[in-house]
């Protein structure tokens, strides 16, 4: 079967493939709560069918974390436009 690619040929979400690189930073995360080293966590896993969803835990009601998620949504903009070839 072919893979289905966007216009430009970057992956499309969906298929139920699991992303190697999503489970391996999970497992990193998973190791770093249970040590103690994380005490909130923030998650907005994109899903198989596009949608999303959010998830939020432990001590997250912090400037810090704010700020983070404004990190993030840079991160994802730029790779947005970077795949879309708008950047």
């Amino acid at each position: 079967m072919a893979e289905v690619v966007a216009i430009h040929g970057a992956a499309v979400a969906g298929h139920g493939k699991p992303s190697e690189a999503a489970c391996t930073l999970i497992d990193d995360i998973h190791e770093r709560v249970h040590a103690g080293d994380i005490v909130g966590f923030v998650a907005i896993p994109v899903h198989a069918d596009g949608s999303v969803s959010h998830y939020i835990a432990g001590f997250c009601a912090c400037y810090a974390a704010v700020g983070g998620i404004e990190v993030a949504k840079a991160a994802i903009l730029e790779e947005i436009q970077t795949v879309s070839g708008d950047g």
